[in-house]
């Protein structure tokens, strides 16, 4: 009897080990996996020494578990408007969110790692949110299928342009005489220089660096993501990332500065396009400035730009330019119609740049004979009271009865606000209150008609070159 004990002993111990060693080795296999190991890096880069590697899992509306937050656990989240307990990561950025094998989890991913670009913001930017409510495309009002809208923008086809170069190059008769006809970009044009030697550097330089619907675009020292992204999601000078996610790889192009979206655009990103240096039309070349120096276009981090700073990044030298032009933001002027194309105006991309215009000096200074235009609001659902950056920057509310500001082309302007005989404009980056100087009543000697930058520099020009001449 005593041996039978001894025997059914010794079994159970050998069973007990062999368990013990299957989970040992479990658990060594699952310390050797890529999630393990990016949680421990990212528990070291936050000093968190205690913390253990355990799985994610993120139970959305309606029962859907994702399990990305595993790998990307330090991520930042994507917007105030976009939280991930309701939209999680795959609604935008697709994939498979139940495998923790790397490979697995990426396949499908929407534009390639960009839900962003255009070949599929429709479906992502402009698929159906949590609630199954369309989100940026499909509405009944068109001013909210922004993807649509900015698809067809000279934001996106460059068409003026390219209507200027070819014209320039004697392929067209006329500069505005470039039709898409059923292509949707300018990119998509067969030959845009018949088969010329020039044809493959015009392609590269001036269709594939800067229009939204080239996709990733730039040169060897800068990368910068296409479609929505290339302005809504803020870059640093690399074009790298420097957020908390430790999945991300920091010297690999084309990544924002950190996992957000944002409506709050300041002229850094603007300048990632803009103001960069100077096109060649006889070697269809494009040469960066050698002036400019990095800054930082991450908002709420890091120092403000200094005035110097600011003039050196909007200005390529030798130009003119005003006060207002280097202290304000370009969004701060610019509106939503003339930045994302206006669904009411069906030629908007064929037009020249200065026919897709929606601002004028007058707008915010008036003129000699009138004041600038403004309107009170009447309607509580006026779209203007849904700007989430009226909220985000602390501005004083707008309310039924408030006025505004009110273009001539009939654009309203909730961040130029009328008190009396008073008009300030908040910045729509930072909310800081900029007093807005009125002509009418003022010395100025503006006709009304003279309305370019050109005409205002020739008194209000801060430039070392200015030289003041009569009207």
């Amino acid at each position: 009897m005593s041996r039978d004990m001894s025997r059914k002993s010794a079994l159970c111990l050998a069973l007990s080990l062999l368990l013990m060693g299957q989970v040992l080795f479990i658990r060594w296999q699952e310390g050797r996996e890529p999630w393990t190991q990016y949680q421990r890096r990212y528990f070291a880069a936050q000093k968190l020494s205690a913390r253990q590697p355990q799985v994610v899992s993120l139970r959305l509306p309606g029962g859907k578990v994702e399990l990305c937050l595993t790998c990307h656990l330090g991520i930042e989240e994507i917007s105030p408007s976009h939280p991930i307990e309701e939209f999680g990561c795959t609604s935008c950025h697709g994939g498979n969110p139940l495998s923790l094998d790397v490979s697995e989890a990426h396949q499908g991913l929407a534009g390639g790692g960009n839900p962003a670009a255009f070949d599929v913001a429709g479906s992502t930017c402009g698929g159906p949110g949590p609630n199954g409510a369309p989100c940026h495309e499909g509405n009944p009002d068109p001013e909210d299928n922004l993807v649509a809208r900015v698809k067809q923008s000279l934001m996106s086809t460059k068409a003026g342009e390219v209507g200027q170069a070819r014209f320039a190059l004697g392929l067209q008769p006329d500069p505005f005489a470039f039709l898409l006809g059923d292509l949707a970009t300018a990119a998509q044009l067969p030959h845009p220089l018949d088969g010329r030697s020039q044809e493959r550097p015009f392609r590269a330089n001036c269709l594939g660096r800067c229009h939204l619907n080239a996709g990733a675009y730039g040169d060897s020292s800068r990368s910068y993501s296409g479609g929505c992204a290339a302005c809504h999601y803020l870059y640093d000078p690399t074009g790298t990332y420097r957020g908390r996610d430790v999945t991300i790889p920091r010297n690999q192009k084309g990544h924002g500065a950190e996992h957000r979206l944002t409506s709050r655009i300041p002229y850094t990103q603007c300048n990632l396009c803009h103001n960069r240096g100077t096109h060649s039309l006889a070697t269809m070349t494009f040469t960066f400035r050698q002036d400019l120096g990095a800054t930082t276009p991450v908002l709420g981090q890091g120092r403000a730009p200094s005035w110097e700073s600011r003039k050196q990044a909007y200005y390529i030298p030798q130009e003119s330019y005003s006060k207002c032009e280097v202290s304000l933001d370009c969004i701060d002027c610019h509106t939503r119609h003339e930045v994302m194309g206006d669904p009411k105006d069906d030629n908007h991309p064929l037009t020249a740049k200065v026919e897709a215009q929606r601002i004028q000096c007058l707008d915010c200074h008036g003129t000699r004979s009138a004041p600038p235009a403004s309107v009170t609001l009447t309607d509580p659902n006026d779209r203007v009271f849904k700007d989430p950056r009226l909220a985000e920057l602390g501005l004083p509310p707008l309310a039924v009865g408030s006025v505004v500001g009110f273009t001539s082309r009939g654009d309203k302007l909730p961040f130029v606000r009328f008190v009396g005989t008073k008009v300030t404009l908040y910045s729509k980056v930072t909310g800081k209150a900029f007093p807005v100087p009125i002509v009418f009543g003022s010395g100025c000697e503006q006709s009304p008609e003279q309305q370019s930058a050109d005409a205002c520099h020739r008194c209000h020009d801060l430039s070392p070159n200015f030289q003041a001449t009569s009207h």
